[in-house]
Formats: C-alpha cells, sequence, structure tokens
C-alpha cells in the first residue's frame, strides 16, 4: 500500500477523529430494541456491508471496524463491499446487511433504514487527515493546523 508520509515533501495532519454509528434495517430485531446504544457484540451475527474500493482495497474506516470487532470478539461476517455511502444504505435499506458509518448520517431519512449509537466503541472512530505539500502556507492548510 503507498504510503503519503514516505513522500518527503507531502506533510499529513489528523485534524479530528469522525465518530461512527451502526446502520440497520428496520427489520433487524436490534433496530426496534428500546435501547438507542447498541454494543458491537450485540451486531456479531448479522451481515456486514463493508466501505471499500473496486479493487478490494479496504479503507482506514473498514479496518478499524474490522479491528474494533476483533476487539468485541468477533470477526465481522461481510455480504458485500462497496465503494459509496449510498449504494451501502441502498443494501441497507433492502435488507442485505448493517454497516458502520460516520455519525454526522444520522441526520439523513432514509425509508427502511435507522442509525444507533454504538456502546463502548471508543476504537470506532476514523482520523480525518489532512494532506499538503510540506511547508504550504495557504489558508486552507493554516486553518487545519
Amino acid at each position: 500500500m503507498y504510503s503519503l508520509r514516505r513522500q518527503t515533501r507531502i506533510a499529513v495532519r489528523k485534524i479530528w477523529n469522525i465518530r461512527q454509528c451502526g446502520s440497520l434495517h428496520l427489520d433487524v430485531a436490534l433496530a426496534n430494541s428500546h435501547d438507542t446504544a447498541l454494543p458491537l457484540k450485540a451486531l456479531a451475527c448479522e451481515t456486514f456491508v463493508l466501505y471499500g474500493r473496486s479493487d478490494g482495497t479496504l479503507t482506514m474506516q473498514t479496518n478499524a471496524f474490522i479491528a474494533a470487532c476483533q476487539a468485541a470478539g468477533f470477526n465481522p461476517r461481510v455480504g458485500q463491499v462497496v465503494p459509496n455511502d449510498l449504494s451501502r444504505l441502498n443494501l441497507i435499506a433492502s435488507g442485505l446487511g448493517v454497516s458502520v458509518f460516520a455519525a454526522s448520517l444520522q441526520r439523513m431519512n432514509i425509508d427502511g433504514v435507522t442509525f444507533r449509537r454504538i456502546k463502548g466503541a471508543s476504537q470506532l472512530k476514523t482520523p480525518l487527515n489532512l494532506a499538503s505539500r510540506r511547508g504550504d502556507t495557504s489558508a486552507v492548510v493554516r486553518q487545519g493546523r
């Protein structure tokens, strides 16, 4: 895998961590539970729709999710790997699996999909990084510091 950090002309800085939440089809029993937050382990028997590239490469978000599942004591059962959030949401709305998204997507109102906070999953955070040319003095780069 190519690493931006190996390039001496490129600087990578973490800006913040993006909190994740679970996304479930409304027919999944856990989606209708009265407890708004679910332990990650409660999803162990579900089939997951993961985010990845068309060549099969998984993203930092997906790798963090798999690590969190393993820390919770299970390996996720993967049904589909798709390249964008809309595809994942459509597959979930169709009942083909569950997934984990940036918590900011909870604001979306999609028929057949509900979002739940995940309890005790502090490792379910994805870093948002800013990559720039080393020494770049533009206003955008200065704001990201």
